[in-house]
């Protein structure tokens, strides 16, 4: 199996302020916000880390039970979402919100990143990719590739 790359630095040089990996055993904190792609067992440990005043943001698809309390007595919130319920309960937030990201995009203001574009082809090569958590960023599947270009086609 592939050494992991180095997660925690990708996600600093994308801008985060603190990285916590879910192998980590002390938090730390308090922090103003929390971004939680895995729940599960995690969230609790993200609600505790969660600052005074502060928002938890989970957008995983792990689950996991919040205690309402530690929230309030500390004026923290938490907001949920999985973009899939969203395209399928109501599209058209869906695609304002999708035109909403490609303009951040195209303005400069969001950064994506896109480790690698594997051909539709090989797509059991993506996947052993992701399996192993051998990427940083997205692996986009393309399902065709126009060939390059021969000078004489460029001519034309």
């Amino acid at each position: 199996m592939p050494v992991a790359p180095d997660e925690a630095a990708f996600v600093r040089g994308m801008g985060a302020d603190e990285v916590i990996r879910y192998q980590d055993t002390e938090w730390g904190g308090p922090y103003d916000v929390i971004l939680d792609g895995v729940g599960g067992d995690l969230l609790g440990p993200a609600v505790r880390a969660v600052a005074t005043g502060g928002r938890l943001v989970a957008f995983g698809s792990g689950g996991g039970t919040v205690e309402a309390y530690e929230l309030l007595v500390r004026g923290a919130s938490m907001i949920g979402f999985q973009m899939r319920a969203i395209a399928v309960g109501d599209p058209e937030l869906y695609a304002r919100w999708l035109c909403e990201l490609w303009r951040m995009r195209d303005a400069g203001a969001l950064r994506t990143a896109v480790h690698e574009e594997i051909p539709l082809a090989e797509a059991a090569r993506a996947h052993a990719l992701i399996e192993q958590r051998g990427n940083l960023g997205k692996v986009v599947l393309v399902p065709w590739r126009c060939a390059p270009w021969t000078s004489h086609e460029r001519a034309l």
